[in-house]
């Protein structure tokens, strides 16, 4: 399953959105693969990370389609930063570190997802 966070526009969406991302990253149950923007291609990265969750428990897919909800919370401006650099999709670790980031070609692949997925796992940092 894919979370979709709220739009800043919904009622409550940055609140609501910056609420769901703060709840990942102090659980410390997911390694997230965070996916950002409205696209079609960031849709198909979201769906393709799905297919590399596999039932594991321990993998979440987040979508971001408003990355201005980022903006709210100054913890989560890391992300907005490499959004600019153009980073499509990042892969979080246990503890909410940047172990990998996903751009272009390589965001959609599923090997590219998996090694990013399984880096996530083991707590690899980049």
């Amino acid at each position: 399953m894919i979370m979709k966070l709220p739009r800043a526009s919904e009622p409550q969406g940055v609140q609501r959105a910056s609420d769901a991302l703060h709840k990942i990253a102090n659980e410390q149950h997911h390694c997230a693969m965070l996916v950002f923007g409205d696209s079609a291609q960031a849709a198909e990265i979201a769906a393709s990370a799905e297919t590399r969750v596999g039932g594991d428990p321990s993998r979440l897919v987040v979508h971001i389609p408003d990355v201005s909800v980022l903006d709210a919370s100054p913890e989560l401006t890391f992300l907005a930063t490499m959004i600019e650099d153009g980073v499509e999709a990042v892969a979080m670790t246990l503890d909410f570190k940047v172990s990998s980031r996903l751009r272009g070609e390589q965001a959609l692949r599923l090997h590219d997802l998996e090694i990013a997925f399984a880096r996530a796992q083991q707590g690899i940092e980049s």
